[in-house]
Parts: structure tokens; C-alpha cells; sequence
């Protein structure tokens, strides 16, 4: 009597849908990932400009002074002396350094003016964030 032996079958693994799916995976997390840009404070409406330059250089200091006067850099709210200090450290460590103010367009005047004083004190460039011009102007 013959016995019958089970025939082999042989098992492929399919990689190329796979591959589909983990390359769309992939450019699903690149656009969906927000990409840190510039420190913004919702909370400060900066002025509109008619010109303005982006310029190049190292990343700038940017120094957000709040409607109340208060003055926040990188996240942490700080007083005067202690942004005399990191913009000290930061113009020490690159020369080329630009401090880039963001101030609320309803602050007083005097409060923007002493923040641009610490800044030419520890030999930071000065430069203003103001929003670009609009196209009806």
C-alpha cells in the first residue's frame, strides 16, 4: 500500500505591502508632526510692518514682553537682571547673537525701550518682530 507523504508548500512572505504601509506611516508622522518653529507667546499681538528683513545668522534670542510688562524668554518668565545675564552668556558663547524682541503692541512704550537697553548692553543685534504686511496695503 503507498502511503502518500503530504506534499511541502512552500510559505512566502509578502514584504512589499508592508513596506507601502511603513513608508506611508512615515509620511503621515512628518506632515502631522508640528515642527518647532520660533518661540511665539499667544499671548503677545505684535504690530504689523511694511518692510522688514528675516536676515540669517544663528538662532536669535527671542524675547517676548507680554501687554502686563512682564518679560518671558524661552518659555520662563524673567526680570530684567536676570535677561542682562542670558543675553550675556549667549552673546559669550556666538558674537554674531540678534535678540529678537516680540512686543504686545498695546505695552507702553518705556517697557519696550528697557528691554532694547539690556539688549544693546550685552552687545546683542536689535531686531523687532512685527507681522508681515498685509496684501491690501
Amino acid at each position: 500500500m503507498g502511503i502518500r507523504l503530504r506534499e511541502e508548500s512552500t510559505f512566502t512572505l509578502e514584504l512589499t505591502p508592508m513596506i507601502d504601509v511603513v513608508f506611508l506611516l512615515i509620511v503621515f508622522f512628518l506632515l502631522a508632526t508640528t515642527f518647532q518653529a520660533m518661540e511665539r507667546e499667544l499671548a503677545v499681538s505684535v504690530p504689523k510692518s511694511q518692510s522688514g528683513d528675516q536676515g540669517g545668522g544663528p538662532d536669535p534670542v527671542v524675547i517676548n514682553v507680554l501687554e502686563d510688562g512682564t518679560v518671558v524668554v524661552g518659555g520662563n518668565r524673567v526680570d530684567l537682571d536676570q535677561l542682562h545675564a542670558i543675553l550675556v552668556r549667549r552673546v559669550a558663547d556666538e558674537p554674531a547673537t540678534k535678540a529678537l524682541i516680540r512686543a504686545d503692541k498695546r505695552l507702553q512704550f518705556d517697557k519696550v525701550i528697557a528691554v532694547a537697553d539690556i539688549c544693546r548692553r550685552a552687545n546683542a543685534a536689535l531686531s523687532f518682530a512685527t507681522l508681515e504686511r498685509s496684501s491690501g496695503q
